[in-house]
C-alpha cells in the first residue's frame, strides 16, 4: 500500500529540491514559487493548486500528477516526463519554456499549446 506524506506548505523561492524523490506526496496548495525540483520524482503528487511559478522542473517525472488548478506560469518543464498528468482549464501555464521538448505530454495539452505529435 502506498503512503501518503503532507509537504509543508510554504517553501521559500530558493528552495533545491532537485532530484528529491516526492512520489505520492500530497503538495495541496504548496507554495513552491521559483523551488528547483529539476530531475525530481513527483510520481502521481497531488501538486493541486500549488504554486510553481517560476519553478524549475526540467527532466522531472510529473507521471500522474495532479495539476489542476496550479500555477506553473514561467515555469522550465523542458525534457519534463508528463504522461497520464491531471489538469483543468484553471491550471495556469502562461509563458511556460520547454513544452515542445517535454515528454508524454497528453494530446489535449499539446492541442492547447498547438503542438503536433
Amino acid at each position: 500500500m502506498t503512503q501518503k506524506f503532507t509537504l509543508i506548505t510554504h517553501l521559500h523561492s530558493s528552495t533545491q529540491l532537485n532530484q528529491a524523490f516526492l512520489n505520492h506526496a500530497s503538495c495541496r496548495y504548496t507554495n513552491l514559487s521559483g523551488a528547483n525540483l529539476s530531475g525530481a520524482e513527483l510520481l502521481s503528487t497531488d501538486l493541486m493548486g500549488a504554486n510553481l511559478k517560476y519553478g524549475s522542473l526540467s527532466r522531472a517525472s510529473l507521471r500522474g500528477a495532479d495539476l489542476q488548478d496550479a500555477n506553473l506560469s514561467s515555469a522550465n518543464i523542458s525534457r519534463a516526463f508528463l504522461g497520464g498528468i491531471i489538469w483543468n482549464i484553471e491550471t495556469t501555464w502562461d509563458d511556460v519554456s520547454g513544452m515542445d521538448t517535454a515528454f508524454d505530454l497528453p494530446p489535449n495539452l499539446r492541442q492547447v499549446f498547438g503542438l503536433g505529435r
